[in-house]
């Protein structure tokens, strides 16, 4: 079976409990971790064997990376999420994906002329 090379974007409370979970995840292969605290991505990246990065639109390059977990703080989540759909990866945000209803809109926009997958972590 192949694996589904995922990423997490912000390496907070919830981001390292993502990354964790996709590195125990069957189906996953955690390739990357993200913050712009370069000495916390590289230490959670260094205990999960994934690649850190500073920045996202460098990590979003990375053809491995199909998937990202957005966990940033909420008022930079949608930009977040909109970075890596029009970068073509699937993307699962925390919530709330969106400060308003025009940025909300425009990430299912976004999704669906892709054809990617946009989901809101409950």
């Amino acid at each position: 079976m192949k694996k589904l090379g995922v990423a997490v974007v912000g390496t907070g409370f919830w981001g390292k409990n993502h990354a964790r979970v996709y590195k125990e995840i069957e189906s996953t292969d955690l390739v990357a971790v993200c913050d712009k605290d370069a000495e916390r991505a590289r230490k959670v990246a260094d205990q999960l064997s994934a690649k850190a990065y500073a920045d996202s639109a460098r990590m979003y390059r990375d053809d491995k990376v199909e998937a990202v977990s957005i966990c940033t703080w909420s008022t930079s989540l949608a930009t977040e999420a909109l970075k890596a759909l029009k970068a073509g990866k699937h993307v699962l945000v925390e919530k709330p994906m969106a400060t308003n209803t025009r940025q909300a809109r425009r990430l299912l926009t976004t999704a669906k002329e892709k054809e990617l997958h946009l989901t809101v972590d409950s």
